[in-house]
């Protein structure tokens, strides 16, 4: 007796035998990828959530930290901030230096996110209708903080971050 493709049955049995095995180390291999890219996308996504800029201005006059959403967490004025400035002066000041702290830090959050696109495969591409692990990776547009002139104000004082 034998099967469709002309080989005796023990060959054919043998020879699927033989692909489902290599079929099975194949997405083995796959789901491996999956894996240690999926545990590196939740490590970069921990280190990104613990970005922050600190900023001073120029004058020394305000400083501020902003976290990995963008958001205000510390303003600090020196001491004399108020006898050497006008409310509206340290406003527009500290409004500045929270857009060019915020540009900075999500550039460093792009940056720390960039290698989970690069090297291996993504989900979508290995099951149809699964979703993109891409897709999980913020973007952010280029922000280039204007001063009060409309051009581009020069870089400002780093604190930590």
């Amino acid at each position: 007796m034998t099967v469709p493709d002309g080989r005796p049955p023990g060959e054919h049995r043998a020879a699927l035998e033989a692909r489902n095995a290599a079929m099975k180390d194949q997405v083995d291999r796959l789901l491996d990828g999956v894996t240690r890219q999926t545990e590196r996308l939740q490590q970069a996504q921990a280190d990104a959530s613990r970005v922050t800029a600190t900023l001073t201005s120029k004058d020394g006059l305000a400083t501020v930290t902003v976290n990995s959403a963008g958001v205000l967490t510390e303003l600090e004025f020196s001491q004399n901030a108020f006898e050497r400035s006008r409310p509206e002066s340290l406003a527009r000041t500290v409004q500045a230096l929270v857009q060019q702290a915020t540009v900075q830090v999500k550039r460093q959050v792009t940056e720390l996110m960039a290698p989970m696109t690069t090297g291996l495969p993504d989900l979508s591409d290995l099951f149809e209708g699964a979703p993109s692990l891409g897709a999980l990776i913020p973007k952010f547009p280029e922000l280039e903080p204007e001063g009060e002139d409309g051009q581009q104000d020069a870089p400002l004082t780093k604190g930590q971050g």
